[in-house]
């Protein structure tokens, strides 16, 4: 299996959510966008798995930089930021790049689900199912609409690799 096995079926099924849910998401200015990545990294940064280290390093922003082109990524490093804590620690901070027609909720849940994955991950199972999270929490798509139309197209999803997860989508589902 390649490292990205599944990744254009992703980008596909995103896609095809935006015709079931007809949400018209609202661009938003690249302050907007670090802002909103900044709150969901802050939220859930070692809710579902341990990305830093809080002994060590303080990570508590998400820098959003507008790029030209169509594509937008997020960064799986920590970047320095010249200052430390009043304990001693270093700060650091995510860097996000996001394109002018990724200014907008969607692209900036993708993008941050990257950085709460685990490391290894890319559009993997445990990618998949924080994004089906995040979009279910955010977005307000519909969970079980997203689950039935990721099986029909044999994408694999994975809500059992972290406890806090599994918790989160059992109390969407009992609504």
């Amino acid at each position: 299996m390649t490292k990205d096995y599944q990744r254009q079926k992703v980008y596909d099924w995103e896609s095809s959510m935006k015709s079931y849910h007809k949400y018209n998401l609202p661009d938003m200015t690249t302050k907007e966008c670090q802002k909103f990545a900044t709150q969901l990294w802050n939220k859930y940064k070692n809710k579902f798995v341990r990305n830093y280290s809080k002994t060590f390093n303080y990570c508590s922003l998400v820098k959003v930089k507008k790029v030209n082109g169509y594509t937008s990524s997020m960064y799986r490093g920590l970047y320095f930021l010249k200052r430390k804590t009043k304990d001693g620690r270093e700060c650091f901070y995510k860097k996000m790049h996001l394109s002018i027609v990724g200014h907008n909720k969607k692209v900036v849940i993708h993008e941050i689900a990257h950085a709460l994955a685990p490391e290894t991950s890319w559009h993997d199972d445990k990618f998949v199912g924080i994004v089906v999270y995040l979009y279910a929490k955010y977005l307000n798509y519909n969970l079980k609409y997203m689950v039935k139309t990721l099986n029909e197209k044999n994408i694999d999803f994975n809500f059992n690799f972290s406890k806090p997860l599994k918790r989160r989508i059992e109390a969407i589902l009992k609504r």
